[in-house]
């Protein structure tokens, strides 16, 4: 049990930065003064690249930029693969002239379990020209900072924030500090707009509630993926106009039946379809499944492994990403793979579809996941950068520090994280570090007196991290945790 007297005796070393001693257990802690300025990197990118299968939506597009014109926040609301992502690509572009900087955020579930409203809110302000230099500013100054920031009449910065994939959020930790975030800016924005795709439910009273394409939509889609034939309208009827589900259907008919939409293929997706027949906002992503399954098996075996494979990055990946996976990969084959709705491109990089990713990680054997994974951690220890003052630098080895963590191997991610924990933490990126060594000292086993000490360490680490950020209370707690673990050792530092 700790006195208080020896409370205030390890809150003082902690904030001097002088060592820790409690008894028989000295820990060397090193604290920094924080940055002149925190760099955020890795959460805006590029929109995908909607021209290439887009097909005019007139009706749709109007009244999305009659919305955009004249609401704070506007929301795109459908199930997976009706297309949110690729209108909201298109406003982005055809609203190019309309603000002075535009932002696009995918919230990607992989990456945004660990990122928050923090990272979010602080790049933002970054992008718009007002980067907070405090990293002990939490998320309720980030908060007023940023709604004031998108609103100073002083210095204006008309900005489109793209926010796509909200539904990720949900069943994060941070998600009540986005959902403030937008009921803030619906009621107190002015020039700068707030753009939201989610699935269902929405966030807001009355969102653009996105439909499946009309015959006339559907019909130019089919064509410029190349097919012909006089039975469109079936198939369109079939698949309710689905996006996605065209998509992956016409990747079929050039597979099984040429560029032909006949009878054969009418009466095959009439057949696949029939059980689910009736509310075809509901039943869209169960006929994606079903269609997925005939576009995988067809694909070569090659072409499959990558598609497991790849699934396990967080990041968009490129060719040379996809040849750490597997090696005789070339551009082709990834346009390929875009071509059968199964890649979406990203400039010069290539994602999942959220819905196809879901799909694609159901079909990933332990075997696959784990080789996977293993090869992610190879090709990122290769690409090493160096330290450059910013987080961005030391992106390498957060991913393999991730890859590591998928694996269990706690032990392993720690040496990874040993590389660059030093300068983040004395550049000040201590809330970037903070949720790494939360994982680590919340599941990591030791299975050896060398991992028990590395642990110990890993658990000082934290309770300088808390301390950094002003939590001395819960930082005395964490360096009990260490001290015990040292004890358990005999004290041997």
């Amino acid at each position: 049990m700790v006195t208080p007297d020896q409370s205030q005796d390890v809150l003082k070393n902690l904030k001097a930065g002088r060592d820790i001693s409690m008894g028989d257990v000295s820990v060397e802690m090193n604290s920094f003064p924080g940055p002149q300025e925190i760099i955020v990197a890795g959460v805006g990118e590029p929109p995908p690249n909607f021209a290439a299968t887009w097909v005019c939506r007139e009706a749709v597009q109007n009244e999305l930029r009659h919305r955009i014109a004249r609401d704070l926040v506007t929301e795109i609301v459908a199930v997976g693969g009706f297309g949110k992502s690729w209108l909201a690509a298109w406003a982005y572009a055809e609203l190019a002239t309309d603000f002075d900087k535009r932002l696009w955020v995918n919230f990607r579930r992989e990456l945004w379990q660990a990122y928050g409203f923090d990272r979010f809110a602080r790049w933002v302000l970054q992008e718009i020209g007002f980067p907070q230099k405090d990293p002990n500013a939490k998320e309720d100054l980030l908060l007023r900072e940023l709604t004031y920031r998108l609103n100073d009449q002083n210095r204006p910065v008309k900005t489109l924030v793209v926010m796509d994939n909200v539904e990720s959020l949900r069943q994060t930790n941070d998600w009540p500090w986005f959902e403030q975030f937008l009921q803030a800016w619906a009621t107190q924005g002015q020039g700068s707009r707030i753009l939201v795709t989610t699935r269902p439910d929405g966030v807001t009273v009355a969102p653009l509630k996105l439909g499946g394409l009309s015959l006339a939509e559907g019909t130019a889609f089919l064509q410029q993926e190349g097919l012909a034939g006089d039975r469109f309208a079936e198939l369109i009827e079939l698949a309710d106009g689905h996006p996605l589900l065209l998509n992956l259907a016409a990747a079929w008919v050039r597979q099984t039946t040429g560029t032909t939409v006949n009878e054969q293929a009418i009466d095959f997706f009439r057949h696949l379809f029939e059980p689910y027949r009736g509310d075809a906002a509901s039943l869209a992503e169960a006929k994606v499944e079903l269609i997925f399954e005939q576009v995988f098996e067809a694909l070569s075996a090659t072409w499959q492994d990558l598609l497991l494979r790849v699934s396990v990055y967080r990041l968009p990946f490129d060719l040379a990403m996809a040849q750490a996976m597997e090696e005789t990969v070339t551009a082709e084959d990834l346009q390929g793979l875009v071509a059968r709705a199964l890649l979406v491109a990203e400039e010069e990089r290539f994602t999942l579809h959220a819905l196809i990713a879901e799909l694609v990680q159901e079909r990933v054997s332990d075997v696959v996941r784990k080789e996977a994974h293993e090869q992610a951690i190879a090709y990122y220890q290769a690409h090493y950068q160096p330290w450059d003052g910013t987080i961005a630098s030391c992106e390498e080895n957060l991913e393999a520090f991730h890859h590591a963590c998928e694996l269990g191997q706690y032990a392993q991610a720690n040496g990874i994280l040993n590389r660059c924990v030093g300068l983040l933490d004395r550049a000040g990126y201590w809330r970037n570090l903070l949720p790494l060594y939360q994982t680590l000292t919340q599941h990591w086993q030791p299975v050896n007196d060398e991992e028990t000490r590395n642990l110990g360490w890993a658990w000082t680490q934290l309770a300088g991290l808390y301390n950094n950020l002003g939590d001395s209370r819960l930082a005395i707690d964490t360096y009990q945790r260490a001290k015990a673990l040292f004890a358990s050792q005999g004290n041997r530092i």
